[in-house]
């Protein structure tokens, strides 16, 4: 452990392997030495053992990731000569990721369609189910952040399960030899980690059932055990670029230089595209009133009722500036 040294009214935390001086803030739960990558808990309940690193990729390969999505995209390649690279930023995030196991009980109502023509209805349909789950989970380790590509980067690490390195394995001359970024020291310790990780487990959870029916009627959870607890560092590179005298960023996974998530400019064809939806919502609408009116009720306020929210969400990006492009869950 670290001693500090109080000098007049300032306090200095040093690295306990090569004396460096530590980058803390007073919300600063381990501290991270950036000349020679050793770990300190400076308060709060931490593992040092249970610290892990992706490797980063180096910034050429990042530049080489984004150069090449412009080349593949079909929307970006029409601009690719028009855009220019303003900054390219890359620093390690540090999450809480566990294994969150629970069992429960939850009751909720379906609203299902039966019959045809004029004979259809809609059948109030209750069902009654037990569930006995183990979900991984994982939460940003810092109270505030640039929160945009973050749990997509997240939901990324989840699902292409990257090369990990446990932080106190990584000896000084190693650590010097990586192409290593800055790093954003965790700000909340285990203990609340784990709390937060049970926490945000039961809610997925709650919504998965709530997304299962029309109405949750009752739901009930109960957290077993939170397992394999550990904090990741995870490379993040954000490309900002300029297009006609707006900024656009894509954000890269680290260990890869996969693209993730991406803001893109909307362009004229695309919103063209919008227009045709549009229009095509509004057919659909008509037929909709159309069936309400021969008295094919339930039928014709599904129609109608879809043709409204088609038309809201393409009538909302036919006025946007930006668009968001490759956002996606992949884990829950």
């Amino acid at each position: 452990m670290e001693s500090p040294s109080q000098s007049q009214e300032t306090f200095e935390f040093r690295c306990e392997r090569c004396g460096s001086l530590l980058r803390v803030t007073p919300e600063t739960i381990v501290a991270i030495c950036n000349y020679c990558g050793h770990p300190a808990a400076l308060h709060g309940t931490v593992s040092l053992d249970r610290i892990f690193m992706v490797p980063s990729k180096s910034r050429e390969v990042i530049l080489e990731a984004f150069n090449r999505r412009l080349e593949k995209d079909a929307d970006m390649r029409r601009i690719r000569h028009q855009v220019q690279v303003f900054n390219i930023e890359g620093l390690y995030y540090p999450f809480w990721t566990a294994e969150v196991s629970m069992r429960g009980h939850a009751i909720y109502i379906r609203y299902e369609h039966r019959g045809s023509g004029k004979k259809a209805r809609l059948e109030r349909r209750r069902y009654e189910e037990d569930f006995n789950l183990s979900l991984p989970m994982g939460i940003m380790a810092r109270r505030q952040a640039l929160t945009f590509g973050l749990s997509d980067l997240l939901d990324y690490y989840r699902a292409s399960s990257p090369q990990e390195n446990r932080l106190l394995d990584i000896g000084e001359e190693d650590w010097r030899r990586r192409a290593h970024l800055n790093l954003l020291a965790p700000e909340f310790d285990e203990v609340e980690a784990t709390n937060r990780l049970a926490e945000d487990a039961v809610d997925a959870v709650r919504e998965e059932y709530k997304r299962k029916g029309q109405e949750l009627e009752f739901f009930s959870a109960q957290i077993e055990r939170v397992s394999k607890v550990k904090l990741i560092l995870l490379p993040l590179w954000r490309v900002t670029y300029a297009f006609r005298g707006s900024l656009f960023q894509i954000i890269h996974a680290g260990w890869d230089g996969k693209p993730i998530v991406a803001t893109e400019p909307i362009l004229m064809f695309r919103r063209l595209l919008y227009v045709l939806g549009s229009l095509l919502a509004c057919f659909i609408g008509g037929f909709g009133a159309i069936l309400l009116e021969r008295g094919y009720t339930e039928f014709g306020l599904i129609i109608f009722g879809l043709s409204v929210v088609m038309g809201f969400g393409l009538g909302r990006r036919l006025t946007a500036d930006i668009r968001i492009e490759g956002r996606r869950r992949i884990w829950a």
